[in-house]
């Protein structure tokens, strides 16, 4: 069962397992998951030590800016600033990054993809012919039916049982969209 929405993050715990995401309207059931990357911690680890460096030289450009005169203290200050700035602003995408990544969703009706923050895409079950484990690596390969296309789906799983656990969910759901 979901634990949010994978349209608006709503959280679904304590709703009944078939049921429409209260803040949304999208439709689930209780054969429906989401799969997410692990974040793993150490991405945010990575960021920290930067951030940390970064914050020290401030602090020594500001204590050399005390002794320079009058013009050059100015401009420290403001190389200080934009400084500042750019770490605020790397921090946020960082953190945005994080925050909403990829996804994969089988729901009742299409699978939900997304890849990066910006694009979402809902491939109904009915245009898929089939779904299986990749070989090379964690994920899964789908093979769409209109466009005889094939496409990979990677960087979603935790590992391969994740994998494994949405190709046979993703069976069960192009059977039943095949029979109606």
């Amino acid at each position: 069962m979901l634990s949010e929405c994978p349209q608006c993050r709503y959280s679904l715990k304590g709703l009944p397992a078939e049921h429409r995401c209260p803040e949304c309207g999208l439709g689930y059931d209780a054969a429906s998951e989401l799969f997410k990357p692990a974040h793993s911690r150490a991405l945010l680890w990575a960021a920290v030590g930067p951030v940390m460096g970064g914050f020290w030289m401030l602090l020594q450009v500001l204590n050399v800016a005390r002794a320079l005169p009058g013009k050059w203290q100015w401009t420290m200050w403001l190389f200080s600033c934009a400084y500042v700035s750019m770490l605020a602003w790397f921090g946020w995408r960082l953190w945005k990054n994080y925050r909403r990544g990829a996804i994969v969703a089988t729901m009742p009706d299409a699978l939900w993809l997304r890849f990066d923050r910006a694009t979402e895409e809902h491939i109904p079950w009915a245009g898929i012919s089939r779904v299986v484990v990749s070989r090379g690596f964690v994920g899964a390969t789908m093979f769409l039916k209109e466009t005889k296309t094939v496409r990979d789906i990677r960087g979603v799983f935790k590992n391969r049982a994740d994998a494994e656990r949405f190709v046979e969910q993703a069976e069960v759901r192009i059977a039943n969209a095949s029979c109606d």
